[in-house]
């Protein structure tokens, strides 16, 4: 009943009278006056006036209630399941039996590419995972990795720029990561997992990133995931469709943060000019020689 409390008063910008809201529910004001006091405790900010009643005046953070009105708002072909606490989004993706969104206030085991630690402390960021059952073979993982970058960049704003491999920048530093991971069997994708983490709040363990707050973007988590789901699905099924990014190539590498820039090929000590990727999602790098990467990391020439 609190749900349906929560979505009846998100309806309206007007005032909902007790009355109203115990005759269409079946129970006593009394019953009423207790979902609204226990949605207060979840971060609701709801007015009440005598003899006018309740309204919504903002959204509470991100909660299993806010999750559910999005996914029946929208209707996304997705089991859901959200945690307080899980060592890893990708890690509970990975047991899901259908496609599924994994949403965590927090994560105590977040990783990133290389098994690196990804810092994902409580209310700091958002963080999750999509699991998803493509027909696909293994190689498309470097594509949709940059489809994934170029959802959560379009989600976030133009200012968003997208990092070859995995990343989304603001202003020259990194605001989000994304771990792309692959469960296969006999050649063919069996459960395809995206994770992403964005930060909200500035992350002092990670002196090198940047946050939404810090680029003085004011959205919601809840809001933040509605648009990347939005931008996910619009072309998810076009990718299935054409299994490469030649759709959207021209606005990936319009966004990318390395694009005509010097760089150097990690482990190889080679250097180049970076020239966007191709649609298999592989970085061109052309020095004495043109590269085609579809893994491995560089970096800025001069830069760490």
């Amino acid at each position: 009943m609190r749900r349906a409390i929560l979505e009846r008063l998100k309806q309206t910008d007007d005032y909902l009278s007790g009355e109203a809201l115990s005759q269409a529910f079946g129970v006593s004001r009394a019953a009423i006056n207790k979902h609204i006091m226990a949605l207060r405790g979840l971060g609701y900010e709801i007015e009440s006036i005598t003899n006018r009643g309740y309204r919504l005046l903002s959204d509470g953070p991100l909660n299993s209630l806010e999750l559910e009105l999005l996914m029946k708002r929208r209707g996304y072909p997705l089991a859901m399941a959200f945690y307080d606490s899980v060592d890893s989004t990708n890690q509970a993706a990975k047991l899901s039996m259908t496609p599924s969104l994994i949403v965590a206030l927090e994560q105590t085991r977040g990783k990133g590419r290389r098994g690196r630690d990804w810092v994902s402390t409580k209310g700091q960021g958002l963080y999750f995972s999509l699991a998803l059952m493509p027909d696909l073979p293994p190689e498309v993982i470097s594509a949709i990795t940059q489809l994934a970058g170029l959802c959560v960049a379009r989600a976030i704003g133009p200012e968003a720029q997208i990092k070859w491999p995995n990343d989304v920048f603001l202003g020259g530093r990194k605001v989000c990561g994304i771990l792309t991971e692959l469960v296969t069997q006999a050649d063919l994708i069996e459960k395809l997992i995206i994770g992403i983490g964005v930060n909200f709040l500035p992350v002092s363990a990670m002196p090198t990133a940047t946050s939404l707050q810090e680029a003085e973007i004011d959205q919601t988590m809840i809001g933040l995931l509605e648009r990347f789901l939005d931008e996910f699905f619009a072309t998810y099924p076009v990718f299935l469709d054409q299994t490469d990014l030649s759709a959207w190539l021209e606005e990936i590498n319009q966004r990318s943060f390395l694009q005509h820039k010097k760089v150097e090929i990690l482990g190889t000590g080679e250097t180049g000019v970076f020239e966007g990727i191709d649609s298999q999602g592989r970085a061109i790098v052309v020095g004495d020689k043109t590269h085609r990467l579809g893994y491995g990391e560089i970096s800025l020439r001069g830069r760490a």
